[in-house]
């Protein structure tokens, strides 16, 4: 039995999803010992797995919330601008162009879609593994 710290580099190296090969020349330990020790551990494997793609959720939500702030921030402070001038201004073109895209900024990072399960027994179905993925827009 290898130590318990050669299993967790194991089930660490897994998770993050490196072959077999890779994993044995890295941590110089036969690939059938990276076979076995890796079914012994599938669950905690696949828990490491799912909580890395939790945080790549969780990383496009802040960076889609902090897009979502600066444009809203942009098109507050140009319609103020906007509503301050004179509309004889000869400026107003180039303020309404950007008025006009930070809202088509905002719309596309604000648009919902996303891939994403319908219902509660889309949900199961893909817990049963019999699942089809949507799109909706």
């Amino acid at each position: 039995m290898k130590s318990q710290d050669e299993i967790n580099q194991i089930i660490k190296l897994r998770s993050k999803n490196l072959s077999y090969d890779k994993i044995s020349k890295k941590l110089n330990i036969s690939k059938p010992k990276i076979i076995e020790i890796t079914k012994k551990f599938q669950c905690e494997i696949n828990n490491l797995k799912a909580i890395h793609f939790e945080q790549i959720l969780e990383e496009y939500g802040l960076l889609h919330h902090q897009q979502l702030k600066l444009y809203s921030k942009i098109h507050d402070k140009v319609s103020k601008e906007i509503l301050s001038r004179d509309l004889s201004c000869l400026e107003m073109p180039e303020l309404l162009k950007l008025l006009e895209r930070s809202s088509n900024k905002i719309e596309k990072i604000n648009s919902p879609n996303s891939l994403r399960f319908v219902s509660d027994e889309d949900i199961l179905e893909r817990r049963s593994g019999t699942y089809s993925v949507k799109w909706e827009a």
